[in-house]
């Protein structure tokens, strides 16, 4: 659990506060997207969330309302360093892959995140790597343009925030989550 907070807190330290937050202690309240009040977001009020949050604009590097591999790639790597130094070392992304997305997904092999053996993936490695055969977001480019838009990331932020799996994000994913960030 204290990995997947410190994960997403290291991406809440790079971006501005999303809308969600209450400014007064920036603490995220699930309550204002939880249109129907059952204590749950479903996946309309997170999208509703997450568009508000502009998450996705600040991925969205070159502004063209899709992000690219390379874009979604910048993002993921600022995630995945855990500390926050800039540099993601594969403990970090070992860490963040069987935390996030199961080692069954990736291909755990340091010698394709890491070419070079020094044990810090570099953005450069890093985003060959997601480019290629283990692009591990590639189920979530519903229309197999070979960007991502909008819609698109949102399911996919959502998916990641529910972490139990039950199809709603209740109030300790969305604490843990915070629409991506």
């Amino acid at each position: 659990m204290l990995t997947r907070i410190t994960t997403t807190s290291a991406l809440a330290l790079l971006l501005a506060a999303p809308a969600g937050l209450a400014q007064d202690d920036l603490t995220p309240d699930l309550s204002m997207y939880d249109v129907d009040e059952d204590g749950f977001l479903d996946a309309d009020e997170y999208g509703v969330g997450f568009d508000e949050s502009g998450t996705f604009d600040d991925w969205d590097m070159d502004d063209d309302a899709r992000l690219s591999i390379t874009e979604l790639s910048d993002a993921t790597y600022g995630m995945m360093d855990l500390d926050n130094d800039g540099t993601l070392t594969i403990s970090e992304w070992d860490t963040w892959v069987d935390t996030r997305v199961g080692e069954e997904t990736v291909d755990l092999s340091p010698a394709v995140w890491d070419p070079d053996g020094n044990d810090i993936i570099s953005r450069e490695e890093f985003s060959a790597a997601m480019g290629g055969n283990y692009n591990m977001f590639s189920g979530y480019d519903i229309d197999s343009d070979g960007y991502y838009d909008e819609n698109e990331i949102g399911d996919l932020t959502y998916d990641y925030a529910d972490w139990n799996n039950d199809d709603l994000i209740d109030d300790d994913e969305f604490l843990l989550d915070d629409f991506g960030i």
